[in-house]
């Protein structure tokens, strides 16, 4: 796979809080076909497993703009399709893409984009804080909830940045979505996977639907960098 994106820092955070509960048969992307199961009531069970980032990157400033957007939505159908072919590769099931969970997906990452930028550091938390003005929810049930689903959650989380990209490669749409995928395969494989609770949680095959997300923009140079960043904030949340 070429790419010229190469990851510079790492800030993980793991967030495995694993229940169980009811949920409604939704319909798959039409360019992604997932496997689709049947629901069972369990136990409820919580798991919490944390590296915090929250100091890194003091300083701070992030924005968002047409390309990053665009970069978002090319990784997001990536980030679907590896999660269940990393689960396929270990034996397990396949996940069924639920639209309500991908938009509890999209409310935390954008809650931990936005925070960031305006505490000016990374915030990776899984608790979002109530008196913020960009809560959805304390806990990614509160957040399903909000999003139409009374289904309860696991969830991952990850922080990284890269190197920019110039105005013509945003430009070219091939090369984009080759940056989209090998993104989208570097959380799964290269910062998911090398962490025991984020595995724990993608292989669980108790789970049945997931909803993903990725939120996508540049960081000014600070810190004396003299050059453009992105900053991506991933999340996976996944429920019986």
């Amino acid at each position: 796979m070429i790419s010229i994106i190469k990851l510079l820092s790492v800030a993980l955070a793991l967030f495995n809080i694993l229940y169980a509960d009811t949920t409604a048969n939704l319909q798959a992307p039409t360019s992604i076909t997932f496997q689709s199961a049947t629901i069972a009531p369990g136990q409820c069970k919580q798991l919490l497993n944390i590296i915090d980032g929250s100091n890194a990157g003091s300083g701070l400033y992030i924005y968002k703009d047409d390309n990053t957007r665009q970069l978002e939505k090319m990784v997001i159908p990536w980030l679907l399709y590896y999660t269940n072919l990393y689960r396929k590769e270990h034996g397990i099931d396949s996940l069924k893409y639920d639209p309500c969970l991908l938009k509890a997906a999209g409310y935390h990452s954008e809650y931990l984009f936005n925070e960031s930028n305006d505490s000016r550091k990374i915030k990776l938390v899984h608790e979002e804080e109530p008196e913020s003005k960009y809560f959805t929810g304390k806990g990614p049930t509160e957040r399903a909830r909000k999003a139409g689903c009374e289904k309860i959650c696991g969830e991952n989380a990850l922080y990284f940045t890269m190197p920019g990209l110039l105005p013509e490669e945003f430009a070219d749409k091939k090369k984009l979505n080759n940056e989209a995928k090998e993104i989208a395969h570097r959380m799964v494989y290269e910062q998911w996977d090398r962490s025991k609770g984020h595995k724990e949680n993608m292989l669980n095959a108790d789970y049945k639907y997931f909803g993903v997300s990725a939120s996508i923009g540049k960081r000014a140079p600070v810190n004396n960098y003299d050059e453009m960043k992105l900053v991506l904030f991933g999340v996976q949340v996944m429920a019986y």
